[in-house]
């Protein structure tokens, strides 16, 4: 059986954090980690930061981190769906996407600083924030261009609608 199964073979969740497990079942079920930032000492256990473990692997498609951290990807998957750890998982998986590109930005700027054949692109995608999607030019996408035809298709009929209504008031006198 694995150390992060319960004996019923469920996956341990709130049993894995010394933070959510209740201190009569720490003996049954010891935390190997803690919800904090880094890892934290206590009453001289030390309880690993499985934020740090994950932030480290760099894995952004969490195969890694759970099959390395977890033992498995199914482990991984009940954890991170639970009530409990999905504001951290969802955090987590944000600060994990942030770290990437920002160190990507670094390598981009490090190529457009040499004597690369490429530093001429780097530099122009630097300029133009490349990495920043919110100021993407040109031709919208197919999907955007529908989305707005229903919006605006939605918007007439119910102004057609409130018209409709209008033509049968008399006016107030």
């Amino acid at each position: 059986m694995s150390f992060y199964k319960a004996d019923q073979g469920s996956f341990r969740t709130k049993s894995l954090f010394f933070e959510y497990s209740a201190p009569a079942m720490r003996q049954k079920y010891p935390p190997p980690f803690t919800i904090k930032e880094d890892d934290y000492e206590k009453d001289g256990e030390i309880y690993v930061s499985m934020k740090r473990l994950y932030l480290e692997k760099r894995d952004p498609t969490e195969y890694l981190f759970a099959k390395e951290v977890l033992g498995s990807y199914p482990a991984w998957t009940v954890l991170k769906d639970s009530t409990f750890f999905k504001p951290f998982g969802e955090a987590w998986h944000t600060e994990l996407m942030l770290l990437l590109q920002a160190e990507n930005i670094q390598e981009i700027r490090l190529e457009a600083a040499s004597d690369s054949k490429g530093a001429s692109s780097a530099a122009k995608w630097l300029a133009e924030k490349g990495w920043d999607k919110t100021s993407a030019k040109g031709r919208p996408s197919n999907n955007k261009i529908k989305a707005e035809a229903a919006r605006l298709r939605n918007e007439v009929e119910e102004e057609e609608e409130f018209l409709s209504h209008v033509d049968n008031v008399s006016p107030i006198r």
